[in-house]
């Protein structure tokens, strides 16, 4: 059984490594010693995106008819963003550390749209059909 189970994560981790939707760089894989599959921006957005999904669907943290919610959402998910275009601009590395937080911020921010998105027009559907 631990045979494959190490086959299965082996091969888990070469199919994220294959697929293009992260540069992959390995200075900028490795958090606490420890090496991702993604960069820490992408692990950050990719996992807080599931969060952010799962977490409002229960908890209606952002929803879309109150303004004030809606525009903190779409502020946090241009978090990540802003920081990778001051690291530009900058020339300055913050660190993965950093990286990781900004990514979980825009990732989180962006599962919370796309789920009060979905509910908006589940809600809007339903309105419709009744």
């Amino acid at each position: 059984m631990k045979i494959y189970t190490a086959h299965a994560a082996s091969w888990l981790w070469d199919l994220i490594h294959s697929l293009p939707i992260c540069h992959h760089l390995p200075e900028r894989s490795r958090i606490f010693g420890i090496d991702l599959p993604l960069c820490c921006r992408c692990s950050g957005i990719y996992f807080f995106i599931i969060a952010g999904l799962v977490l409002n669907h229960f908890f209606r943290l952002c929803d879309i008819r109150r303004a004030g919610r809606l525009a903190f959402f779409i502020a946090l998910s241009l978090v990540a963003g802003a920081e990778a275009c001051a690291e530009i601009a900058f020339g300055i590395d913050p660190g993965n550390v950093v990286r990781l937080f900004t990514g979980a911020a825009s990732g989180f921010a962006i599962g919370a749209l796309l789920s009060a998105g979905i509910s908006g027009f589940r809600s809007a559907c339903n309105k419709k059909t009744s």
